[in-house]
């Protein structure tokens, strides 16, 4: 479940994030040079389906998703923010009116508003203990809810 956890972080966190490009992925090394059109998994496997119609199975361990360039809030500085949240979620040192958004690990989106200048927060509270991406702009962060 960890595993899946990351995995699917990482692949999320790559689509939301500038990049110079797509993703590319390796299993065992060798780089898949067919389309990834999404991910699924059964069990400890990554299901890779294909933008031909085909998909293949392999276990996650084997898999590897690289992103070009990937600036992130973390990499970047752009945003100040403690990871572990209970009630508050706290940003500082944002631009103002930057649109922001907070997903769930199933990609459901829980919040979404306005940044303002500096310091704000978003009251979290309505939501369940968990894994969530935090979008500001086009820098996501993951954060967990306690």
């Amino acid at each position: 479940m960890k595993n899946k956890i990351i995995i699917l972080f990482i692949l999320l966190a790559g689509f939301w994030c500038t990049a110079s490009g797509s993703p590319s992925f390796k299993v065992n090394g060798s780089e898949i040079s067919t389309i990834v059109v999404s991910i699924t998994f059964d069990g400890d496997n990554a299901v890779l389906n294909f933008s031909d119609g085909t998909q293949s199975s392999h276990d996650m361990s084997t898999l590897e998703i690289l992103f070009p360039e990937i600036s992130t809030l973390i990499e970047s500085n752009s945003y100040i923010l403690s990871q572990m949240v209970h009630d508050q979620l706290v940003i500082d040192n944002c631009a103002g009116n930057q649109l922001v958004c907070i997903f769930d690990m199933a990609g459901r989106l829980m919040h979404q508003m306005r940044s303002e200048e500096g310091m704000f927060s978003i009251d979290v509270n309505h939501m369940n203990a968990g894994v969530y991406i935090l979008k500001i702009g086009n820098e996501a962060v993951r954060f967990i809810k306690q």
